[in-house]
């Protein structure tokens, strides 16, 4: 294949992923457009990023616990990446390590269906890695209350 061949595929996929994204931006706007007028129209069109904006910050109920959670399980993936490959051991230990903890928070019911609902399947899969990191202090905690 070509340098010209690959830039012109490379090209090709890049306006593809253009259109995909303007398209999935003016959809719903599109759909509504009986209703709406000319400058209510373009008006949704400049909201509509901000409110996307706006929704993915509190995703997890608030700002702070959205950013929370990102922040941990983005750090000790990270951390698991960096010192995985020097030790066989501390990869498997780590995978065991969440393992253990999506099988104990399952069984306790954590996170709640409350927590879950209106979440995609990765965001879902994020909150639970994000609880699975902290599963002793979520049994000490019930160990606590009794």
């Amino acid at each position: 294949m070509d340098t010209r061949d690959l830039a012109t595929l490379l090209l090709l996929a890049f306006c593809g992923y253009l259109a995909y994204r303007l398209i999935r931006w003016l959809w719903p706007i599109y759909e509504q457009r009986k209703e709406l007028t000319t400058f209510e129209m373009l008006d949704r069109a400049i909201m509509s990023p901000m409110e996307e904006q706006q929704r993915q910050a509190t995703k997890y109920g608030s700002r702070s616990r959205t950013l929370t959670i990102h922040l941990v399980n983005l750090g000790l993936l990270l951390a698991w990446m960096y010192y995985a490959p020097a030790s066989k051991l501390v990869f498997w230990s780590l995978f065991f390590y969440q393992g253990i903890g999506f099988f104990v928070l399952n069984r306790a019911g954590v996170p709640t269906a409350s927590d879950l609902t209106g979440l995609n399947m990765n965001d879902r899969l994020w909150l639970r890695l994000f609880h699975a990191w902290l599963w002793p202090a979520y049994l000490m905690h019930k160990f606590l209350q009794k």
